[in-house]
C-alpha cells in the first residue's frame, strides 16, 4: 500500500528528511518550508524533485542530455545547496554513466554575485566631486607623513594608488617595484599603506601560481606581494603569468577545470606591487616602476599608522575615480623624451591620470618619469655587458687590433676587473666565466667560436659577431658618459680581417695578478694553452683557468 501524500511543505520536508540526510526540527520546518515555497514551482513537490533526478539519471546512459534539461537542473542545483553528501553520490552515478560533470559542477554552483566583493571593504563614494590635483596632493602627503622616500617617488606613488581605482580604464598597468639594498628600510611600511589606499587591495607573503590567478579572476584585486625576492625569483611558472599581466590582451592563463578537464581562461590583469631586497628579474623590473627605499637617519621622522583612519581618502578617490573613469579610456598623454618603448609604456596611465588632474600634476609626473625611469632605461645585465665589451673594443681599435678575435679568457679578464660591475660577484658571490659569459651572450645571437693559431686552439670571440647587437641594443649610449668613453668607436664598421695575425708575447695570468685591474686587455694575450697541446679541441687550459675565475 502507498504511503500517503504529505499535505504540508512541513510534512514534506520531514518525509524528505532521510533522502536529504537531514533532520529538521519544529523550529527549522516553517523557515526551510517558507524557503522552498519560494524555489520549487508551483504543482512540484520534493519528491516529484527527486523522482525527476532518479529518472533522469537512469536514463543517462542512452541519453546524457536529460540531466541538462532545465527542470533537472533547477533541482539539481537545489539538491547541491540543501546535502552536499546527496550531491556527491549523485555526482559519482552520473559519473558512471559518463556523464560530463564538470558542466554539471558549472550549470548547478550558487555564486553570489557579491561573494568576491565580500573579500574587501566595501567603500562609499564621496558625496560631493572631488578635485584630481587636491586628492593627488592628499595622497602625496599621506606617504610623506608616514615613509621616508626619496625624491619624486611620493608623486608616483600618489599616480599609481589613483590607478588601482581605475582599472576599468586602461589596458595596461605597470607594476610597482618596492626595493631596498637591506632590511628596515620601510618596505612593509609602505605596503601596509598602499593597502590602506588602493582598491580591494590584499597583502600576502608567499602565493602559488594557481591561487594568484584565481583569485585575480575572481576579485580583481590589487596585489601586494612582500618577501618576492624570497620566493618569486626561482619560479619561472609565477613569473610568467606575472608578467603577463602586464597587459591587458597577455593578462591570459588556460587552464583545464573539473574531472573532464574542460578548458577555461583566467585573466591576470590588475594592479600588483612586488616587494623585495635587491632585484628581481629583468623581465619584471622592466614592467615596473621602481621605489627604491633607504633607511631612515636618526634625525628623519614619520608618523605611525595605528591611530590613522584612511577611509576619508579612499572614499574621495573612489568618487574622483567613478567621476572620471570614463574620460581617461583611451587618453593619450604626452610623455617625456628619454624614455624607451617599455617605459613610456608603464608611464602612460600616471600621465594619463596627472593630465586629468590638472594643475602641476602634468609637470610633476613626466620630471618623476624622467628621473625614476630613464636613468636606468634599458639597462639589464645584458645591455650592461654589451656596454662593457663595446669600450673594449674600441680600445683595442685604436690600440690596432680592433680586427683580431679576442680570447674568451681574456674578455672574461678585464669583465671581472672592472669596478662598479656585476661581473667580479655574477653568481653566488663568484666571478664570472667563460661559460657564464657565453650564456649571457646567447641572447643576443653572439656565440664563441674556436680559434686555431699554428699549434694553439683557443676559445674566442669575433669582433664583428657584437655588430647587430650593438646596433639593436644601444644601453652604452644612454649610460653617464659613455659617449666620451668610446671614442667615437663605430660598433656598425666592425669587421674581421682575413689576414689577422695570431698575438705575440703570451702571459700566464696568475693569482697574484688577479687582484689587480687587468692591464693586459688590448693586443696581449693571456696563455691559452700549454706547448704541445695540438688537436686538444677547444676546451685549452686558457678556457678552462677562465672557467675558474
Amino acid at each position: 500500500m502507498n504511503e500517503p501524500t504529505p499535505r504540508t511543505l512541513e510534512d514534506r520536508l520531514r518525509a524528505d528528511s532521510a533522502w536529504l540526510g537531514r533532520t529538521l526540527d519544529a523550529e527549522d520546518t516553517s523557515r526551510a518550508a517558507e524557503l522552498m515555497a519560494r524555489s520549487v514551482p508551483a504543482g512540484r513537490d520534493r519528491n516529484d524533485a527527486r523522482q525527476e533526478i532518479e529518472a533522469a539519471l537512469a536514463q543517462a546512459r542512452s541519453d546524457p542530455g536529460t540531466l541538462f534539461e532545465a527542470p533537472v537542473l533547477a533541482a539539481l542545483t537545489k539538491l547541491r545547496a540543501e546535502s552536499p553528501a546527496e550531491w556527491q553520490r549523485f555526482r559519482a552515478k552520473a559519473k558512471d554513466a559518463k556523464v560530463q560533470v564538470g558542466e554539471l559542477d558549472r550549470l548547478t554552483a550558487q555564486v553570489e554575485a557579491d561573494h568576491a566583493v565580500a573579500l574587501f571593504e566595501d567603500v562609499t563614494p564621496w558625496s560631493e566631486p572631488v578635485d584630481g590635483a587636491a586628492l593627488l596632493v592628499e595622497l602625496r602627503d599621506t606617504f610623506a607623513r608616514h615613509v621616508v622616500l626619496p625624491k619624486h617617488t611620493r608623486e608616483a606613488l600618489a599616480l599609481w594608488t589613483t590607478i588601482t581605482w581605475t582599472v576599468d580604464a586602461f589596458d595596461l598597468l605597470p607594476m610597482l617595484h618596492v626595493s631596498s639594498p637591506e632590511k628596515r628600510c620601510g618596505k612593509s611600511t609602505l605596503l601596509s599603506l598602499l593597502s590602506e589606499l588602493s582598491r580591494r587591495p590584499l597583502l600576502a607573503t608567499s602565493a602559488t601560481p594557481a591561487a594568484l590567478f584565481r583569485v585575480i579572476e575572481k576579485a580583481v584585486p590589487t596585489l601586494l606581494l612582500d618577501e618576492a625576492d624570497t620566493w618569486m625569483r626561482e619560479n619561472e611558472e609565477l613569473r610568467g603569468i606575472i608578467n603577463g599581466g602586464h597587459s591587458r590582451k597577455t593578462a591570459r592563463v588556460l587552464r583545464t577545470v573539473g574531472d573532464d578537464h574542460e578548458p577555461a581562461v583566467f585573466s591576470t590583469f590588475c594592479p600588483k606591487v612586488l616587494s623585495g631586497i635587491g632585484r628581481l628579474a629583468d623581465t619584471i623590473e622592466d614592467r615596473s616602476i621602481t621605489i627604491a627605499m633607504r633607511r631612515k637617519l636618526p634625525g628623519e621622522k614619520v608618523q605611525s599608522m595605528r591611530k590613522a583612519d584612511f577611509g576619508r581618502l579612499r572614499s574621495r578617490c573612489a568618487r574622483w575615480a567613478a567621476d572620471h573613469g570614463a574620460a581617461l579610456r583611451g587618453s593619450d598623454p604626452a610623455l617625456p623624451p628619454g624614455l624607451n618603448d617599455r617605459a613610456a609604456d608603464n608611464w602612460a596611465p600616471l600621465l594619463a591620470i596627472a593630465e586629468a588632474a590638472g594643475a602641476d600634476w602634468p609637470e610633476l609626473a613626466r620630471e618623476a618619469a624622467k628621473a625614476l625611469s630613464a636613468a636606468r632605461s634599458d639597462d639589464s645585465a645584458r645591455t650592461v655587458l654589451l656596454a662593457d665589451i663595446h669600450e673594449l673594443l674600441s680600445e683595442r681599435a685604436e690600440a690596432g687590433c680592433g680586427n683580431e678575435p679576442i680570447p674568451s679568457a681574456d674578455l672574461v679578464m678585464h669583465l671581472i676587473s672592472l669596478e662598479d660591475r656585476p661581473w667580479s660577484e655574477w653568481r653566488h658571490g663568484k666571478p664570472l666565466t667563460g661559460h657564464g659569459l657565453a650564456r649571457l651572450l646567447e641572447a643576443f645571437d653572439i656565440h664563441p667560436r674556436a680559434i686555431r693559431e699554428a699549434k694553439r686552439v683557443f676559445k674566442g670571440y669575433e669582433p664583428g659577431a657584437f655588430a647587430d647587437a650593438f646596433s639593436r641594443y644601444p644601453a652604452f649610449s644612454a649610460m653617464e658618459g659613455a659617449e666620451q668613453r668610446l671614442h667615437g668607436y663605430n660598433p656598425v664598421k666592425i669587421g674581421v680581417s682575413a689576414n689577422s695575425q695570431p698575438l705575440h708575447a703570451p702571459e700566464l695570468v696568475t693569482d697574484e695578478k688577479r687582484t689587480k685591474p687587468y692591464e693586459n686587455r688590448l693586443c696581449n694575450r693571456v696563455t691559452v694553452e700549454k706547448e704541445g697541446t695540438e688537436g686538444e679541441g677547444p676546451e685549452s687550459e686558457g678556457e678552462a683557468k677562465a672557467e675558474h675565475l
